[in-house]
């Protein structure tokens, strides 16, 4: 399944938790459909540069690619998961922590 979220400069998404958790930020916004990524996994870092027509793979079943409506601050993220995978703003999981949610 697909979810599109808008991400500026800095900003971060988790997809997965614990031993299998990917950490994704957006490291730059070149226009609206490129972008860069860095990815944080248990194992390796990378850094992507994704646009239109460039997806990458960042974990069994998880691709990361460009969503439509993206601009020059903002850029919309393509995550296809399988439904079972978690996905957190970097943002709502600061604020869980805020707020003594001992789950984020």
């Amino acid at each position: 399944m697909a979810l599109v979220i808008g991400l500026e400069r800095g900003e971060t998404v988790f997809i997965g938790k614990g031993e299998t958790e990917i950490k994704v930020t957006i490291t730059d916004i070149m226009g609206p459909t490129r972008f860069k990524i860095f990815v944080e996994t248990p194992s390796m870092d990378y850094r992507y540069e994704i646009s239109g027509d460039y997806t990458v793979s960042v974990g069994t079943k998880i691709v990361i690619g460009c969503g439509t409506g993206g601009t020059a601050r903002k850029a919309r993220v393509l995550i296809q998961a399988p439904r079972h995978i978690e996905i957190e703003r970097g943002k709502w999981r600061d604020k869980q922590k805020e707020n003594g949610n001992e789950k984020a």
